[in-house]
């Protein structure tokens, strides 16, 4: 995957599709790494939740 931009701020923007800003999401994102100290400790536990949490649908893809 070739990167857009080499400013890692161009990726923290918030989107109609990801609005991490928001009071209930930040707050959602402090409980669930509380106890965490290290980031990529962080990033797994909410990828994690994310996973395991939010419904997503299935998809069909077609290789040919």
């Amino acid at each position: 995957m070739k990167l857009r931009s080499q400013n890692l701020a161009d990726y923290l923007q918030c989107t109609d599709n990801i609005d991490w800003q928001t009071p209930a999401i930040i707050e959602q994102t402090q409980a669930i790494t509380a106890s965490l100290t290290h980031d990529i400790e962080k990033a797994q536990a909410l990828f994690e939740w994310v996973r395991d949490t939010i419904p997503m649908p299935a998809i069909s893809i077609q290789m040919w």
